[in-house]
C-alpha cells in the first residue's frame, strides 16, 4: 500500500543501524528524486493514533524520501501487524539482509535481544537468525567497549581489528588508547604489539590464576573469540594483574607474621642491601638459624 510520509514515526532506538554514511546517503537521495522508492518499508500500526504507522525497517529510504519530497509524498509500505519485540528483531533481520550493518550496531542489537531473553544465547541466535554462536559471541563482546570506541567504529574512523584488541583493554584505558590510534594512524598489527607490550605473562603469576581462565582481559579468551588478539597466556588489564599480585604479597606477608618478629617486603626500588643467609663460611649463621 501507499502512505504518506507524514503517516509515518520514527521509534527512537528501534532501528538498530544507528550511523548513515553521508555519501551513501546522498546517492541514495539521488536515486530516490529519480526513481522514486521501489522497495517498500516495513511498518506496523501504531496505538497512538489511527491512521500512523511506527516504522519498521527501511529508516534510510523513509529518510532519502523525506528529504526530497513534503510530507504528503506517498511511500510504498509493507504493513505487519506485530509487537514491540516482534518489531525489533524484523528490523534487525531487515538491516543485515540488506546493506551491511557495522559491527557495533549489530553488537547493540544483539545485546537488546539477548538481554530480553534473560541471556539465553541460544533463542538469541534464532531470533536474530544467526547460525554462528561464534557471531554471537564476538557481537556481544563488543558490548564491553565504551561508546566512544563502538561509536569510532561504526563511523569507519577505526577498524574491527583495533576494536577487537581495544576489547582486551580496561574500560579506563579505551579512550587514551583510541585517541592515539587516530591521531596516530596506528596500524592493526602496529596496536597489537603495543598490546602485547604492556601486557604481562600470566605464566609468571605468582597469584591464583583461576578467575583469570574466563577473564575478557585475559588473551586465550580473547583468541577464542577474535581474528585479532596477542599471545597467548598474557593479562591485558595491568592493574588487575598488580591488584591480584599485591594481594597475594600480604597474604605471604601475614602468614609470615605469625612465625617471625618482623617481616619487610623489599621491592625493586627500596635502597636495602640484602644478604642471602647460609649455614657455614665467613657469613654463616647456623644450620638452625638458616
Amino acid at each position: 500500500m501507499l502512505l504518506p510520509l507524514s503517516a509515518i514515526k520514527v521509534i527512537e532506538g528501534r532501528n538498530p543501524r544507528t550511523y548513515f554514511d553521508d555519501a551513501a546517503m546522498a546517492e541514495l537521495k539521488e536515486s530516490v528524486r529519480v526513481k522514486g522508492v521501489i522497495q517498500s518499508i516495513l511498518v506496523r500500526p501504531s496505538n497512538d493514533k489511527a491512521g500512523t504507522y511506527e516504522l519498521i525497517a527501511g529508516e534510510r529510504r523513509f529518510r532519502a524520501a523525506s528529504a526530497v519530497y513534503d510530507s504528503e509524498w506517498l511511500i510504498p509500505a509493507l504493513v505487519r501487524h506485530c509487537t514491540g519485540a516482534e518489531a525489533e528483531v524484523l528490523a534487525s533481520l531487515e538491516n543485515t539482509e540488506r546493506a551491511q550493518m557495522s559491527a557495533t550496531d549489530e553488537a547493540a542489537a544483539a545485546h537488546r535481544v539477548f538481554v530480553r531473553l534473560k541471556g539465553d544465547k541460544t533463542e538469541t541466535l534464532a531470533e536474530l537468525g544467526w547460525d554462528s554462536m561464534t557471531k554471537l559471541d564476538r557481537r556481544l563482546a563488543l558490548m564491553t567497549l565504551i561508546p566512544e570506541v563502538r561509536l569510532a567504529l561504526t563511523q569507519g574512523r577505526i577498524k574491527v581489528g583495533h576494536a577487537e584488541l581495544l576489547v582486551g583493554i580496561a574500560q579506563s584505558k579505551q579512550l587514551g588508547v583510541l585517541e592515539k590510534v587516530i591521531e596516530h594512524g596506528v596500524s592493526v598489527d602496529q596496536l597489537k604489539q603495543q598490546v602485547g607490550a604492556m601486557a604481562h605473562d600470566l605464566g609468571k603469576a605468582i597469584f591464583d590464576k583461576t578467575q583469570c581462565a574466563t577473564c575478557p582481559h585475559s588473551s586465550v579468551q580473547q583468541r577464542a573469540l577474535f581474528a585479532e588478539a596477542i599471545q597467548s597466556g598474557s593479562c591485558t588489564n595491568p592493574p588487575c594483574y598488580q591488584a591480584k599480585t599485591e594481594a597475594h604479597l600480604e597474604g605471604v606477608r601475614a602468614a609470615l607474621a605469625e612465625e617471625v618478629p618482623k617481616v619487610i617486603l623489599l621491592r625493586k626500588e627500596s635502597d636495602v642491601v640484602t644478604i642471602k643467609l647460609c649455614a657455614d663460611g665467613m657469613t654463616g649463621v647456623g644450620q638452625e638459624q638458616k
